[in-house]
């Protein structure tokens, strides 16, 4: 998912920041990649490695503009949306036209934030 993200933001002209989360570690990794420059938007998998909660709440501490899209293949619950606090939905498999919107929908969601 990482790369077909990459991919499409990237041909879209946006510039992609990737970290691959494996472990705990890891979090300490997406702090340094918020601090090193402005992030506009987070993807978070809800069943990423990290707990996607931590993740958001360490980039929004940092960049609390940044919109957050929740991208999985999982049923979403209401308590999982109330900690992770979504702009946005998008279920996988989604395809490029799907992640477009999905961004759209998520900016004006954090324009009301």
């Amino acid at each position: 998912m990482l790369r077909f993200l990459a991919d499409v933001l990237g041909a879209r002209g946006h510039e992609v920041l990737a970290v691959q989360a494996v472990g705990a570690g890891d979090l300490g990794r997406c702090a340094e990649v918020v601090a090193a420059g402005p992030v506009d938007a987070l993807f978070v998998d809800l069943r990423m490695p990290l707990d996607p909660a931590e993740v958001v709440a360490t980039v929004r501490g940092r960049a609390p503009a940044a919109i957050v899209i929740l991208c999985t293949g999982s049923e979403v619950r209401p308590e999982d949306h109330t900690r992770i606090q979504p702009d946005a939905v998008l279920k996988k498999p989604f395809t490029s036209g799907e992640l477009a919107r999905a961004l759209e929908a998520a900016r004006r969601a954090g324009e009301e934030r």
